[in-house]
């Protein structure tokens, strides 16, 4: 009698499981649209394309419809994310920052590269036949950066320019271009419209996959210290249940060609602490421009 209660008993507890594990979620509070924004670390369109199998995904676990957002610049990401008309956004770090202090944006993952890194170096370039090597060189010679919110495309190197070569590139530079994205810049040094330009070794070595360029086409004056990869986060305001859908979709995303079209291997989770020291190179270049 005892095995038979034990028995029953187990199979009690076993349906209790099942049935909180396949429990609806509560979607009363949610938009009608989940609207994903990405930064355009690549041509827009471009972009569009390889996240569709992602935002595929994302509505399989979601059971609403989804929409990828990519517009020309980082700042209209942070912006319309303000605005409430984007719910969860791709950053780099220095735009995910200032996402926190205008957007309400908290990270809950970051991404995972194809290396198997969870983050990247910021470079400085130049094309192999220059023969520039070094930042000396680059005296009144034409840069690029990528954008004014782009964390290695300008927030890196400025620090590095100001706190440690001692530079003003405004005046150091003869000319200073705003590419857009990390593929224009790099591209712009490989067609000697520029000297130099900053960028990161993952946008170099995705467009070798692509068969933009060769890595042999530059020279790499430059390397940041590490720093940590796109983080993910969405507006703190939106309903409790789905930030914990968002999270849940993810950090277990199982579709690998979807990822693998997005130059990656997998999430995992995040928290805004990995980002102080970003936050801490933003105030200083705050802290300069008021300087000046």
């Amino acid at each position: 009698m005892i095995i038979i209660r034990l028995f029953l008993l187990t199979i009690l507890m076993s349906l209790i499981v099942n049935c909180s594990d396949h429990e609806e979620v509560d979607r009363a509070d949610w938009p009608e649209k989940l609207t994903f924004g990405v930064i355009p670390l690549e041509k827009p369109d471009e972009i569009q394309q390889r996240y569709a199998a992602f935002a595929q995904y994302l509505e399989r676990k979601l059971k609403i419809p989804v929409e990828i957002y990519v517009p020309n610049d980082y700042t209209s990401v942070i912006k319309e994310m303000k605005e409430k008309r984007i719910d969860v956004a791709e950053y780099g770090a220095k735009s995910y920052i200032t996402a926190t202090q205008e957007a309400n944006a908290k990270v809950f993952a970051k991404k995972v590269y194809l290396h198997g890194e969870d983050g990247y170096y910021g470079l400085i370039i130049t094309n192999k036949s220059s023969g520039i090597t070094q930042l000396s060189q680059l005296k009144e010679k034409k840069w690029a950066y990528v954008d004014g919110e782009s964390t290695s495309g300008m927030l890196v190197p400025n620090a590095y320019f100001y706190a440690e070569a001692k530079i003003d590139p405004e005046t150091y530079f003869s000319e200073i271009h705003y590419s857009g994205n990390h593929e224009t810049s790099i591209l712009m040094v490989r067609n000697g419209e520029v000297d130099a330009a900053a960028t990161n070794n993952n946008s170099l070595q995705f467009g070798v996959v692509k068969g933009l360029w060769r890595l042999e086409d530059f020279n790499i004056i430059w390397q940041s210290l590490w720093i940590p990869a796109d983080p993910i986060a969405y507006r703190n305001d939106l309903p409790i249940s789905l930030k914990q859908a968002l999270q849940d979709a993810f950090i277990h995303c199982d579709d690998q060609k979807a990822l693998q079209a997005i130059h990656m291997t997998k999430f995992v989770s995040a928290n805004p602490i990995e980002y102080e020291f970003m936050r801490k190179l933003v105030e200083f270049n705050e802290r300069r421009n008021i300087q000046q």
